[in-house]
């Protein structure tokens, strides 16, 4: 049996456990963020651990509005979003996918599927609703250059 009492030193673990009631809030756009914001500030000031993550949907946009909210987010999913269009009728076999990301070179980094045709990123065409305002005519002798 040891004798705890003729030890000359000691060695104490001190863990500090927070007993707040734990609340996530989730947001990845600035709407989104601009809404929860009073949200966030309300559970922290009513005594809540307010653990805040963003999905980082639409990064860029969201910087300075979290800072001008004073809002701080603790973990970063850093989720990538595709959108997908799929086309039917005289389009059918036509599939658009997008995507956002940090930078080019982030988004150079996304490797295509061996069955995509080609990239269109850099394309005029293809930016700012240019796409929305063509007729089916333009666009299939746009697709029709891609081979």
């Amino acid at each position: 049996m040891l004798d705890t009492t003729t030890k000359t030193s000691k060695t104490l673990f001190h863990k500090t456990v927070d007993l707040r009631l734990k609340v996530l809030v989730l947001f990845g756009t600035r709407p989104e963020s601009i809404k929860l914001a009073p949200v966030v500030h309300e559970l922290r000031k009513k005594f809540f651990q307010t653990i805040v993550v963003s999905s980082s949907q639409h990064k860029e946009l969201l910087k300075p509005f979290l800072k001008m909210l004073d809002i701080k987010v603790d973990f970063d999913l850093r989720v990538r979003i595709f959108s997908i269009d799929v086309f039917e009728n005289e389009l059918d076999g036509l599939v658009l996918c997008e995507t956002e990301s940090d930078g080019l070179k982030d988004l150079m980094s996304i490797e295509p599927p061996a069955y995509v045709k080609c990239e269109v990123t850099e394309d005029v065409f293809f930016q700012g609703g240019n796409l929305s305002k063509t007729t089916n005519a333009d666009l299939l002798d746009k697709l029709s250059t891609f081979g």
